[in-house]
């Protein structure tokens, strides 16, 4: 396929050296800037380290990314070790995308197209600057997605066993990994048998069969992990819960929909009495396990897919900027790939049935990122299917005419790919000058002046009294809904042995700030604070 010289004459080398450089600077600029989900994250290895092995466990969180934390945190920085993983899996990404591409474009010029797009995607930049197991669930589930392929190509025990290894570890990383999984070995089963064989469903069935064996026993441990906390069998209370906050359970009125004043939960602190931000959000016998699957308002759980699914469409420019026109144009020409090619089926069903699964709960850009590549690839494969359809059915004259067009489609692909993603990076340069270096000098600034023995803060502050407290190794309490305590909030402090609290400024009334002490305000995240001593009468 002879697109254009230009396109003949690009190297991966240096633009891979580039995209390298990209993913370190973006891990440099963020490198003190810890997400409310990372904080979760780093609190449960913080636990695992100190052996409170009941209090690790979680029917929200995925294991996988804090067990590394705690791994590499006994030789390395804490911080420095989350964002080793994080950017490790971004260019894993990458890598186990090449091999995807190889195994599904033959055109070499349109391989190059495709993992540069690949390389420079926003969304990849995004990602990586969050400490999140999605870039983590990306590596398994395109792995998973290769060994299908070789799988299609040649059905054995040893690929599909490998399959039950992999989605297992996707599962660890993100809970979602479960349930896709149960769905990719089905989706696997009714692509491989395609012409119908009876040695072929044999041989397939008894395959796919091993793998799901395996799947189930390299899971079955956390399964159990589970059943012990949570007293019933589940993988995850992370679709129930976000069925729960999206309004699809009829939810009843002054229902606590998550626990608040942490210290008042038995085991939530680390043995240090430092925790770092981690708490069960829904811990045994709370209000959302009193509800059932049953009870779902099926319209409003309908209007909820239908506005998840609207929000695809902004979220598809945030992934890929102006070359998001180029890949819709790939995505409608892969309809000439013939329906026959089992492997490039597999990746086009995939992906549909990833994005319609989180469209039934909550969709966020990252939540697509494991599937974000494949699309790229199913595009650059569409492109290739039609310039192959024109060859024969069109004369040389428009098949050269209508080259120029596809060519002129890909170019502007590459470029906007490779502008929007140095774009991001150029974005958390300038945030981590104007922002991120801030917090860390107020950080330590209120560890060092105060002597905080135990900080808390009302919810309204969001996540920053947190990210403070992580950032200047400050003993955090966690977050005290103010609403639900509007008598006993300050009897609830003390007997959590509080000495210091945050409040949003304005929150508290004149006459309700006895027994506190004015000793701090300052800005952070666009807000105002006060931050009080609690009073204690000796």
């Amino acid at each position: 396929m002879k697109f254009n010289e230009a396109f003949q004459k690009i190297r991966l080398g240096p633009f891979a050296a580039l995209f390298i450089l990209a993913i370190a600077v973006v891990t440099w600029s963020r490198f003190y800037y810890v997400n409310p989900d990372g904080l979760e994250y780093i609190g449960i290895a913080r636990l695992l380290k100190l052996g409170a092995w009941y209090d690790t466990v979680n029917g929200l969180r995925g294991p996988l990314i804090s067990w590394l934390i705690a791994f590499l945190s006994t030789f390395l920085p804490e911080l420095f070790a989350a964002r080793l993983i994080v950017s490790l899996s971004s260019l894993l990404t990458v890598l186990v995308s090449w091999f995807i591409i190889k195994a599904i474009i033959k055109d070499k010029v349109l391989r190059r197209v495709a993992i540069l797009t690949i390389m420079f995607m926003p969304v990849i930049m995004d990602t990586t600057a969050l400490i999140t197991p999605d870039t983590l669930l990306s590596v398994m589930a395109l792995v998973a997605f290769y060994f299908g392929i070789r799988f299609i190509r040649k059905p054995d025990y040893r690929t599909a066993g490998i399959l039950g290894v992999v989605w297992a570890l996707a599962y660890y990383a993100k809970s979602f990994g479960f349930v896709f999984a149960i769905v990719f070995f089905i989706l696997l089963w009714f692509i491989a048998l395609l012409p119908y064989e009876r040695k072929t469903v044999t041989v397939v069935s008894k395959s796919l069969v091993f793998g799901l064996v395996i799947f189930g026993s390299v899971t079955l441990p956390w399964l159990i992990a589970l059943r012990h906390k949570y007293g019933h069998w589940m993988f995850s209370y992370a679709g129930k819960f976000n069925l729960f906050y999206q309004g699809a359970y009829p939810q009843k009125e002054n229902q606590s929909l998550r626990r608040d004043a942490p210290w008042l939960e038995s085991g939530t602190f680390t043995k240090d009495n430092k925790m770092g931000g981690y708490h069960d959000f829904c811990p045994p016998g709370d209000i959302l396990f009193t509800y059932s699957v049953f009870e779902i308002d099926p319209y409003l759980q309908l209007k909820t897919f239908f506005a998840n699914l609207r929000s695809l469409v902004r979220f598809f420019w945030d992934m890929f900027g102006l070359s998001s026109i180029p890949i819709l144009f790939g995505l409608f020409f892969s309809l000439y790939v013939p329906i026959g090619e089992k492997r490039f089926q597999l990746l086009s069903s995939g992906c549909i049935l990833w994005v319609l699964m989180y469209c039934v709960l909550l969709v966020d850009r990252r939540y697509l990122m494991p599937v974000v590549p494949l699309i790229v690839i199913i595009a650059c494969r569409g492109y290739e299917a039609v310039y192959h359809k024109l060859r024969r059915h069109c004369q040389n004259l428009s098949v050269h005419k209508y080259g120029r067009i596809l060519s002129i489609l890909l170019l502007i692909q590459l470029v906007s790919s490779f502008v929007w993603g140095i774009n991001r990076v150029a974005h958390y340069i300038k945030r981590y000058h104007t922002e991120t270096s801030k917090y860390v000098a107020l950080a330590r600034d209120l560890a060092e002046t105060y002597g905080i023995e135990k900080l808390t803060h009302t919810n309204s502050c969001g996540h920053t009294i947190g990210y403070l407290a992580y950032l200047g190794d400050i003993p955090y309490a966690g977050a005290i809904f103010l609403d639900r305590h509007e008598e006993d909030w300050l009897d609830l402090i003390k007997r959590g042995n509080i000495s210091h609290v945050v409040f949003l400024s304005g929150e508290l009334d004149d006459s309700e700030t006895d027994g506190l002490k004015l000793v701090r305000e300052f800005s952070a995240r666009r807000k105002e604070h006060s931050m009080y001593e609690v009073l204690y009468n000796d």
